[in-house]
């Protein structure tokens, strides 16, 4: 289908195609944005599939966190656990940033794929943009499209889990020493207050506050690959009208 010329519609009827509902109507609009639904559909799939793999070979488990956090309870007992923040950069850090960098390398890879398609896309459909406001709407609509994109991160559910089951038994702790400590029942009308303090105690304290340090540290990786998708969007989001790309070759 051959590009709207100024006076003609996409259908070649005789009236300025410049608003967005007479371009989206278009033959040659709906069949370029079928084929980025479909490419996006594929590339979102395959990154889920893909950070699958690294979720499973690179993020916290139950058992790499209870299993850190034995082992620094058995430094502790003989008094050369490291400190927070000696545990931060040599081994919580490191941990996530592995989980990062692999997480990266599928992203880009696959990002790579979909701004392919959205170049296929902008390619077909910026001719028929004739202004800012039309620029906007195709912009939006495009943005809807990528939104698939957007699954394209590690699934925060295994790591939200550990955190609520190691919260439950940092609280079990805790209670266990206002009880131990302080002979209160847990249903005396003072003894949340109580625990709620001791848990910042033990917050304070080997290997608690080391295994809060390995959770923190993947949950800051897990918003960092987040932003990292999201940033790769807004830069895919792009749509020129024509006036604009014509100032941009002059200058």
């Amino acid at each position: 289908m051959e590009v709207p010329r100024a006076g003609t519609t996409a259908s070649g009827a005789g009236v300025s195609a410049t608003t967005f509902e007479d371009i989206a109507t278009s033959d040659r609009y709906r069949n370029a944005r079928v084929r980025l639904t479909d490419r996006t559909a594929t590339i979102a799939g395959r990154t889920v599939a893909r950070l699958s793999d690294v979720q499973a070979e690179h993020d916290l488990t139950w058992r790499s966190l209870l299993a850190s956090q034995r082992r620094i309870a058995q430094l502790d007992d003989v008094g050369s656990a490291p400190t927070p923040l000696e545990f931060w950069e040599m081994e919580a850090a490191p941990s996530s940033a592995s989980l990062v960098t692999a997480a990266a390398l599928v992203i880009e890879s696959e990002m790579a794929n979909a701004a392919d398609a959205v170049s296929r896309f902008r390619a077909s459909v910026e001719p028929l943009v004739a202004d800012d406001r039309t620029a906007t709407l195709v912009r939006a609509d495009l943005d809807a499209v990528l939104q698939p994109l957007l699954r394209g991160v590690l699934d925060p559910d295994p790591l939200n889990a550990i955190g609520e089951r190691w919260q439950r038994r940092l609280r079990r702790a805790a209670t266990r020493r206002v009880i131990a400590t302080r002979n209160h029942r847990k249903q005396s009308i003072g003894s949340d207050l109580l625990v709620d303090q001791e848990e910042l105690v033990l917050l304070d304290r080997p290997p608690w506050a080391h295994g809060d340090r390995l959770l923190s540290a993947h949950e800051i990786a897990h918003n960092e690959i987040r932003g990292l998708v999201r940033d790769h969007l807004r830069e895919l989001a792009r749509i020129t009208p024509r006036r604009q790309r014509h100032l941009d070759v002059v200058r």
